[in-house]
């Protein structure tokens, strides 16, 4: 045999095993007393949503297969009526040993009606089988909102035991069921928290609401298309002026609500620039008057003249301890311009001496 073969073998024998634990384990949960009723509810579910006060109560009595039986009867004829016991009455046919009598059920906890149950009486001959189902339908009036619905149906069977007296004694039983119930039949409530009618100064403003059931909402800005919520949010990026905002809350059962328009105003602050800094005055200096240098002449060689000039005797103005402010000074550059003048004057005098006493 292959590997792969003994995998798959392996694989099986491990289910079963897994499956009869668990038709074990799901026996011993159910435990149900072969006595008792059973309830199936067909209508209201849980998972419908209702969008009216009327609901449909629609369910399924089974009585328990050991109440029926096949048996033999004493049915003595209306003629025979208080004669004392006939065999010739004795007959076999179909009966039942227990009955449905009443059902009651309770909104949220609060008993709401009692309906009696019109069922076939216990041992009372039949000629045919006797039916173990019993249908049920009536209609109710639930407000609106969430609710749980629980139903209790009553019945009673013969026991085995018998009073002094011959007559049979009846254990009484009953079964419940219960199912989770919606009702909404009017418009969602929403409650608007923010905005409000009032101007915002900021550029991000809370959408806050409150929907009194479960529902789909979505919000429309200034009349453009619906935009979907799934909680509170915050809207965003809204320019300088007015807009206005809607909400709207569809529930599970169809039914639409919507808020009243709100109009409010955005007023954003304009940014402020800050200004250059300015320099502060600075106090006004007197300037310090100084003085021009004195103009003197300079001595002039002539090259053919040897003897020494006199030199000139300064101005008046030149001896004047202040110097006109009209006067302008003399410059490095042209004091230095005036020495080379004077170097080469000089070199010329001194060249024509030297060549004149060579000549002589």
């Amino acid at each position: 045999m292959s590997r792969k073969a003994c995998v798959t073998i392996a694989v099986l024998v491990l289910f079963v095993f897994w499956a009869g634990a668990q038709s074990v384990n799901l026996s011993k949960a159910e435990n149900i007393d072969p006595n008792q009723p059973r309830i199936i509810l067909h209508s209201p579910t849980p998972i419908q949503v209702y969008n009216s006060s009327s609901i449909k109560l629609n369910l399924e009595i089974l009585k328990p297969s050991s109440w029926c039986f096949y048996g033999g009867f004493y049915k003595p004829s209306s003629s025979s009526s208080g004669i004392p016991f006939d065999p010739k009455n004795w007959v076999k046919g179909y009966g039942c040993r227990g009955q449905i009598n009443y059902l009651e059920y309770n909104l949220n906890g609060n008993l709401i009606q009692t309906v009696s149950i019109d069922d076939y009486p216990p041992y009372v001959y039949s000629e045919y089988p006797v039916s173990n189902k019993l249908r049920f339908s009536q209609s109710l009036s639930v407000p609106e909102g969430k609710h749980v619905l629980r139903i209790t149906v009553f019945g009673s069977y013969a026991t085995d035991s018998h009073y002094p007296n011959g007559s049979r004694i009846y254990q009484t039983v009953n079964s419940t069921v219960e199912t989770a119930l919606r009702v909404w039949y009017t418009s969602p409530e929403i409650s608007l928290i923010s905005p409000q009618s009032k101007i915002y100064s900021e550029s991000e403003v809370p959408l806050a609401f409150v929907v009194d059931r479960p529902a789909a909402c979505v919000y429309s800005l200034d009349g453009a298309g619906n935009s979907s919520l799934v909680g509170n949010t915050t809207l965003t990026g809204l320019s300088e002026g007015s807009h206005s905002l809607l909400v709207y809350a569809t529930d599970s059962a169809g039914n639409v609500g919507k808020t009243d328009t709100v109009v409010f105003s955005m007023a954003l602050p304009t940014p402020s620039v800050n200004p250059a800094p300015t320099k502060e005055p600075q106090p006004e200096t007197t300037p310090t008057p100084t003085a021009s240098p004195t103009n003197t002449l300079t001595p002039t060689i002539h090259p053919t003249n040897p003897t020494t000039p006199k030199p000139t005797q300064a101005s008046s103005e030149a001896a004047s301890p202040t110097a006109s402010p009209t006067e302008p000074s003399l410059s490095g550059t042209t004091l230095a311009v005036i020495a080379a003048a004077v170097v080469l004057v000089v070199a010329a005098v001194v060249v024509a001496a030297v060549l004149r006493r060579k000549n002589a």
